[in-house]
Parts: C-alpha cells; structure tokens; sequence
C-alpha cells in the first residue's frame, strides 16, 4: 500500500494570513545553532537545519486531518516542546542526524537530515525539503 501525503504533485497547503510575516522570523539564526548545539548536533552539521528554520519555521500546512507548524523551534507549540530542538542520531547511519522540524501529532513525525533530506515517520520522502515545499511528488517506497 502507497502512502500519499496530501501534497504530493500540489502546491503545500499553506495559510496566508497574518501568520505569513511571522514565517521564519521568529528566531535568529544564532539562536537556532545554538538550540542545535544544545540538542548535540554538531556544528559543522547546522547549515541546512538553520536554512530550514529560516525559510519554513512557522508555516502551516496539515498532513490529512493533522495540522503542522513548520520549523524546528517553537515559541508556542501543541506537540513538541518550546524552545528545544529534538535530535537524535540515525541509528543505521553513522554520521546522520534527525531533527524534528514540525509540530505536529506524533502520528505524522517529520524530520530533516543534515543533507536537507525530509522524511515523515523516519521514512525517506523527499531528497530535499525544498522538493515538498516546490509540490513536487514524493519518494515511495521503492523508490527509497
């Protein structure tokens, strides 16, 4: 069975209203490496965490019924805790790091890698983050 995010081959879902000045701008990119080294991602690896949290923290979107706040910081969240990154390394690849970058349910984890890829409950779905956000379709998983 395929699984179909709600955005693959459209255009995200995004709300344009008064939230949409706010996307990104509400941390500084030092407080994100910060955060980042915080988490025990090492510095070296911060490069596309803080470009994501710069271009998408913030946005809404939602996965079917499941409302999402981009960004791997949050000032006000639902789901994960305010403030903090949440990392951890891939278990199956030395090297590699997974940092949430939404607040949404836990049924719907999304998380980046230091290369960018973006993944949704820790399977591989995009190559990079800005393919979701460009509406391009996702990666199956035969494609993986």
């Amino acid at each position: 069975m395929a699984i179909r995010l709600p955005n693959a081959g459209a255009a995200p879902a995004v709300s344009l209203g008064s939230e949409a000045s706010a996307v990104g701008s509400a941390y500084k990119d030092e407080e994100v490496a910060r955060a980042l080294e915080s988490a025990g991602v090492p510095p070296g690896l911060h490069a596309q965490f803080v470009d994501f949290q710069r271009k998408y923290g913030g946005r809404a979107d939602a996965i079917g019924l499941n409302p999402v706040r981009w960004g791997i910081l949050h000032r006000d969240p639902q789901w994960v805790e305010a403030d903090r990154v949440d990392a951890e390394r891939d278990d199956q690849r030395p090297g590699v790091w997974h940092v949430v970058c939404a607040d949404v349910h836990q049924s719907d984890t999304m998380t980046i890698d230091q290369e960018g890829r973006l993944y949704w409950c820790w399977r591989l779905r995009y190559r990079h983050f800005e393919d979701y956000f460009a509406g391009k379709p996702f990666i199956n998983d035969e494609q993986e």
